[in-house]
This record gives C-alpha cells, structure tokens and sequence, in this order.
C-alpha cells in the first residue's frame, strides 16, 4: 500500500494561499487553506487533513485502508511558524515558500482586516527569511504566480504525479478570492 506524500506551502498572509489550496485539490491531491485555525499544533495536521476521507482516524504510520489521495498539504502562513515541527513530522514532505513583498502584504492587512499586523508580520519575515536560502524549499515569487509555467514549475515540485492543466488554471487564474475576515478576527462585523 502506497502512503501519501505531503506537502507545505508557507507564505505571509494575503499572499494567495487561498488560492493555492484550491489548485492544489484534485482528485489525486488535497490542501487545505489556514488548517492551523482548527488545530492545537502541527501533530494535529495529519489527521485534519485525512478527515475528508472515508477511513477512521489516523493511527500512528499505517492506515486503516488506503488514502484516498497521492498528496495532502497545506496552505498557511502558521507553517513558517511551525516549520521545524512539521520537517520533524514528515520528514520527506516538500515545502514551498511564496515571496510577496511586506508592505504590500501590510496594505492588504489593513484594508481587509483594519490592521496592518506589523508586529506578527515583522517575525514571520524573519522566519522566512532564515528559510529561503534552504535547498528544500522551493522559493515563489508572489507576482509570477499567474504565469502557467511559473504554477506548472512550482507543482512538479509539491506534486510532482500530477499533470498540469492548463483549462484548469486558466479558469481559476481569472478568479480573485478574498476570505470573510470576521472567521479569523472575532471583533470584524
């Protein structure tokens, strides 16, 4: 039985990683968008991303019947926070870091959210910044990713089964997603 492989995408917040969860679910792959918002820590990451399908909870390293997907990730600005945990738990996942500019990334802030985050952005820079010179981690330029051979690049890495489909990200790269804050910030009306 063939175990799934995983994958991570960090980014700063507003930088398409609402986006990215969509591509990135077919139906050979799942990712999840902000996961972190329902889980105590990356331990809890696995079984989130498995709940979607139809077998019990995850025990341990062996499942109860084969996945139901060839990748599970997630796309989440929290995976920068937790990046030495999640290389821990899953050793041979493949992560990718999306590259957006900090003052845009604190515009975007402010105008959704009425907060430019400065603090919390300030040190996930920092985090990201210790991380893009890794080899393992594949680094994206927030502006290249409307062009195909930039997103087709960047999936032969994190899911490297899966062919790319050009329909498929044409329709989707006409789409623009802006998320409801008030699911993340409990004082927005």
């Amino acid at each position: 039985m063939r175990k799934p492989d995983y994958f991570f995408i960090l980014a700063l917040p507003r930088s398409r990683t609402a986006w990215l969860s969509n591509w990135f679910t077919t139906e050979t792959s799942y990712c999840s968008h902000d996961p972190s918002r329902f889980c105590k820590g990356p331990q809890d990451l696995k079984k989130l991303l498995h709940k979607g399908d139809s077998y019990g909870p995850w025990e341990g390293l062996e499942y109860e019947v084969s996945p139901k997907r060839d990748y599970y990730g997630s796309a989440d600005s929290v995976n920068g926070w937790w990046f030495e945990s999640l290389l821990r738990l899953y050793p041979h996942a493949k992560f990718a870091l999306i590259n957006r500019d900090i003052n845009e990334v604190q515009a975007s802030c402010e105008r959704i959210f009425g907060d430019p985050c400065d603090k919390e952005l300030d040190a996930l820079v920092s985090i990201h910044d210790d991380l893009r010179s890794r080899d393992d981690i594949k680094v994206v330029d927030f502006d290249s990713l409307n062009h195909p051979g930039v997103l087709q690049d960047l999936q032969r890495w994190l899911t490297p089964g899966i062919e790319f489909d050009f329909g498929r990200f044409e329709l989707l790269n006409s789409i623009e997603m802006v998320l409801n804050p008030s699911k993340y910030l409990h004082n927005v009306q």
